[in-house]
Parts: structure tokens; C-alpha cells; sequence
């Protein structure tokens, strides 16, 4: 099922939460929606799903207009499945029964299938006849991703799916959950505040900011060449160093670096920490603080004229804090305009 947005716009009172989204899932892609708090993530995928109305816009589902600022179609009439926070399980019911509950009209044989092969898939067959209160909040979110992927929907919207697991079972389901989505082509949209789960899952991401697109891209292409400084900046540590761009180098505190893609006047070069080299020839710079970070050391430096570095190096580096280290960037770097409200 395609999703489309177009020209999408969710308000609350005179708050814009959504400005006029563009942009198109075609069947089967997996599309992250990331951003700071108040981004406008939430907001897109509960109007997707039906649970919010657009002011202005419209959205598609397969060839369907269900929503355009005048019609409003409501959930349970728009096909895709949807797992939210609040994982809105029915007390009363089992486990199972829960899983069932969007399968009434399979037969009974089906229906029982179904819903172990979805509770295998997030590794809860053995708790079936379970109540959700006895659960804990982590097997709530798998009972609510086995509800979801019980009835086989064409798409589906999830906010935080694994966000409630502990690290080691979470990449275990996320790896069940999407072998088994992907292998029916399934359409997804989902938000995660973990860029690495993103980037692990997502076809392209759509990184929001104050409602607005900043930038839709597969991942490698929007972390390597970010379309501004709040792209770069949120989607991993990143320095920003303002230079003069001549044509194909720009003039920066870590010397004059070659650019991916020729520029011309002020601009901030995006230089990814462990693309720094530290070694005899360089720019010189102080090392004030050093964080062990197991295969790495997280390094903080600060230029002559007081600019501070972000560096990252093999955990065995001698590097420490009070040391003078030469920095030099070997590889060529994309620019980004400089951003007049970095906030």
C-alpha cells in the first residue's frame, strides 16, 4: 500500500504541528520519521492512521483519498495497522485473545494459527493465556506488535514499537518483526528516537523540525551529505566548522580541506569525528577531556582560537587530556549553509 502526503497540515488551536508535509511511501518501503520533541512526528502518523484530521492537504492511502481537510475517514476504515505508545490492550482479554481480536472473521483454525505465529515472532507464545496487567510494560509492547502484525495489514504505523525492550531481546524482535513485514511487503511508517534502530531499519528517513521537512534520504545520503546544520547535528555527532569555500577547498581552524561538491562563499564544513586524523602534521590543538568508550575514546579538543573539536579515536590512542595533538581531515567534506537559528 502507497502512503502519500501531500501538502499535509495538522494544527491544534493556533499550533502548527504539521507544515504541509510532502512526501510519498510507495509499497513496501519502511520510512523513519525522526526529530526533537514537538517535531511533528506523532502528528503525521496519527493523521495517517485516521486518529488526527488535517487542516489543509491531503492523504492517500493506496488510491484512496482519506483524508483532505474536508473528508475525514476514520480508522478503522483506512486499512493499515498501527501500534502506538499507549498500547491500548483490552484488560479482560487473554494475551491471545487480544492478538485475535482483529481476526473475528478468519475461521477458528486461521485465526489460532495467526495468532501464535505472531506471538512467536515477538517471542511470547508461552504467555497466551496471560492477562496484559500481569505483564511487564516491555511484554505489553510485544503483545501490542503481535496485535499488529496479526491480521497481515498492507501498512503499518508504529511509534516506538521496541522502545520499551531491554537492548539484547530488543534487536531480536526488531529482526523477527521486520523479516517477517518485509517478507510480505508491507508498507511501514515509523518514529524512533534511536537514530542506530533508524538506520537499521529504514528504507529513507524524514527528519522533521518545528513541523517542517528538513530532508528525505536513505540514511547513508542524509548522514554523509545532510541538507543543513540541524540535519547534520541530529542525526550524529558531527563538528560545524565555519570556513571561507573557494571552489573546491574551504579555509577552516583545521587547515584547508578539499570539498566533496565545489562552494563558494561562508559555510560550515561537516566533518564527522572519526573522520579527525591525529598526527604529526596538522592543525594544533589541546586535548581537554578524554571518555572511554570501550572499542573508542571520545575526545574533546580546542584549537588556538578556541574552537572546540569533537575527536574519535581507537580506545589505545595515548591521546590524553593536556596534550597538544596536530589535527588534519584527509578526506574530502560536504558543506551546509550556515544556519542563521541553530536551535
Amino acid at each position: 500500500m502507497k502512503i502519500e502526503f501531500d501538502g499535509a497540515q495538522v494544527r491544534y488551536g493556533s499550533t502548527v504541528a504539521l507544515a504541509g508535509l510532502d512526501v510519498a511511501v510507495p509499497t513496501g518501503e519502511w520510512l523513519g520519521l525522526v526529530g526533537p520533541s514537538g517535531s511533528g512526528k506523532t502528528s503525521a502518523l496519527r493523521a495517517a492512521a485516521g486518529f488526527e484530521p488535517i487542516t489543509a492537504g491531503r492523504i492517500t492511502l493506496g488510491e484512496a483519498v482519506v483524508a483532505d481537510g474536508r473528508r475525514h475517514l476514520p480508522p478503522e476504515k483506512r486499512g493499515p495497522g498501527f501500534v502506538f505508545q499507549e498500547f491500548a490492550l483490552f484488560p479482560h482479554l487473554s494475551v491471545a485473545e487480544n492478538v485475535a481480536f482483529g481476526l473475528r472473521r478468519l475461521p477458528r483454525a486461521a485465526r489460532e494459527q495467526r495468532v501464535r505465529d505472531a506471538l512467536e515472532r515477538v517471542e511470547l507464545a508461552p504467555l497466551a493465556d496471560r492477562a496484559p496487567g500481569t505483564l511487564s510494560g516491555g511484554q505489553q509492547q510485544r503483545v501490542a506488535l503481535a496485535r499488529a502484525l496479526a491480521p497481515a495489514p498492507p501498512a503499518l504505523l508504529m511509534d516506538e514499537p521496541f522502545g520499551s525492550l531491554d537492548p539484547g531481546l530488543r534487536s531480536a524482535v526488531r529482526r523477527r518483526v521486520a523479516e517477517a513485514l518485509r517478507a510480505r511487503g508491507c508498507t511501514v511508517i515509523f518514529i524512533s528516537h534511536d537514530i542506530d534502530e533508524t538506520f537499521a531499519l529504514a528504507d529513507r528517513v524524514a527528519i522533521l523540525r518545528g513541523g517542517v521537512l528538513q530532508q528525505v534520504a536513505p540514511p547513508e545520503e542524509a548522514y554523509t551529505r545532510p541538507a543543513n546544520a540541524f540535519v547534520a547535528g541530529f542525526l550524529g555527532p558531527v563538528d560545524l566548522l565555519p570556513g571561507d569555500a573557494r571552489g573546491a577547498h574551504i579555509d577552516t581552524a583545521l587547515g584547508r580541506l578539499t570539498l566533496a561538491r565545489p562552494a563558494t562563499g561562508p559555510r560550515l564544513a561537516v566533518v564527522r569525528p572519526h573522520r579527525i586524523t591525529v598526527g604529526p602534521t596538522g592543525a594544533p590543538a589541546a586535548i581537554t577531556e578524554r571518555i572511554y568508550r570501550g572499542h573508542e575514546a571520545q575526545l574533546t579538543a580546542r584549537t588556538a582560537d578556541g574552537l572546540t573539536i569533537a575527536i574519535r579515536l581507537p580506545s589505545e590512542h595515548p591521546a590524553r587530556p593536556g596534550d597538544t595533538v596536530h589535527l588534519s581531515v584527509p578526506d574530502p567534506v560536504e558543506t551546509v549553509a550556515v544556519d542563521p537559528d541553530p536551535g
